[in-house]
Formats: structure tokens, C-alpha cells, sequence
């Protein structure tokens, strides 16, 4: 019997353990772009702007992005920008808190001439 109960506790952490691992911490899967990173790369454009105003009035397209919980979430999004002279890719870290903070969204860091070839993934401010 107690053996039973100690394998189940066991069995029990070892499955809350995998929750955390998903939860938290590591950056997920990169998905293509959707309704969600379109609204967070929008909540974040004025940010961007101001640090390449070159940028102001060209279409956009949100090309995949993968996201890290932490204490809020850290969104790492390919956005292709379609200017005249050829598409010009970024990189862009943003960060979103939980709603309990007031769910604002912040431009931590963008990574200019990339291609679209180049997977999306974490990177550093």
C-alpha cells in the first residue's frame, strides 16, 4: 500500500513538474502569425516607430512569432515590413504583462536586416 501511495505522489509530482517546464520559462513553439501577435505588434508599432521612423506608413505583415511566459509574456515575432525597394524583416521582442498589471505592451528590443528565412527564437535585449 505504501508503496502505491509513494509512487502516485511521485507520479504526481513528476506530472506537475512537466507542467511547470511548459508553463515557464522556455520559449514555446513559433506559430504562424495570428489575431493575437497582430494586436501585440500593433500595441507596440508607436514603440518601433519612433526608433525607425523610416517605417511609418509602410504595410505590414506579421509572419510567425513564439512566446515565453514569465512574469507576464515575452513575444518574439517576425514582422515583414513590404516597402517599395524590396520587403525589409525585423525581429521584435516584446513583452506583454498579465492583466492583473495592466496587460501594456512593451518594445524591449528589435533586430533589424534579418531575412525571411532566419527561424524567429529568443534573443537578448
Amino acid at each position: 500500500y505504501q508503496r502505491r501511495v509513494h509512487g502516485d505522489r511521485l507520479i504526481g509530482l513528476l506530472r506537475f513538474l512537466l507542467f511547470l517546464k511548459m508553463m515557464c520559462g522556455g520559449v514555446g513553439n513559433v506559430k504562424p502569425g495570428d489575431d493575437t501577435a497582430r494586436g501585440v505588434v500593433a500595441a507596440a508599432l508607436p514603440s518601433l516607430l519612433t526608433k525607425v521612423p523610416e517605417l511609418e506608413g509602410v504595410d505590414y505583415e506579421v509572419h510567425s512569432y513564439a512566446t515565453q511566459v514569465v512574469a507576464g509574456t515575452n513575444f518574439f515575432v517576425k514582422v515583414i515590413f513590404k516597402q517599395a525597394d524590396g520587403d525589409r524583416v525585423l525581429h521584435l521582442r516584446l513583452y506583454r504583462g498579465f492583466p492583473s498589471s495592466g496587460s501594456a505592451v512593451t518594445l524591449n528590443h528589435y533586430q533589424d536586416n534579418k531575412n525571411v528565412e532566419e527561424v524567429i527564437s529568443s534573443f537578448s535585449c
